[in-house]
């Protein structure tokens, strides 16, 4: 493995059950270097982000889109680099130039919300 995160999962272990939400969680890299560590029955996970790139079928929950302080869903613009790895919906305030809005809206979500709604339902869901 390479990430430089392992030192840090490997102390996961120890517990019994551990809950994971990753943002930007495309790929579902995170997911398959953690689940070479723990037990993936002892994880709960909700993966979040606004493409989808193969990874959602590696968390118990997706959220296709974005995640932010919002009173109500709304569509944004994302801003990207031509990286498919470095992507936002904020305004950069260091080298804007770098950055182009896609065509393509993308739905933004109340993570507590959205969280909540998750665990209700109790079942995988793609917003």
């Amino acid at each position: 493995m390479s990430s430089t995160l392992i030192p840090g999962m490997k102390e996961l272990k120890v517990y019994d059950h551990i809950n994971v939400i990753d943002v930007g969680a495309a790929r579902g890299s995170f997911m398959l270097e953690l689940e070479q560590i723990v037990d993936i029955k002892k994880i709960y996970s909700i993966g979040i982000d606004p493409k989808l790139g193969g990874g959602h079928g590696k968390y118990d929950q997706f959220i296709t889109g974005c995640v932010d302080n919002v009173s109500a869903p709304t569509k944004v613009k994302l801003l990207t680099t031509g990286d498919e790895q470095a992507s936002t919906i904020c305004k950069p305030t260091e080298e804007p130039e770098k950055f182009e809005e896609q065509e393509e809206e993308i739905d933004v979500f109340n993570l507590e919300q959205s969280y909540k709604k998750s665990c209700l339902m109790k079942q995988t869901f793609i917003f």
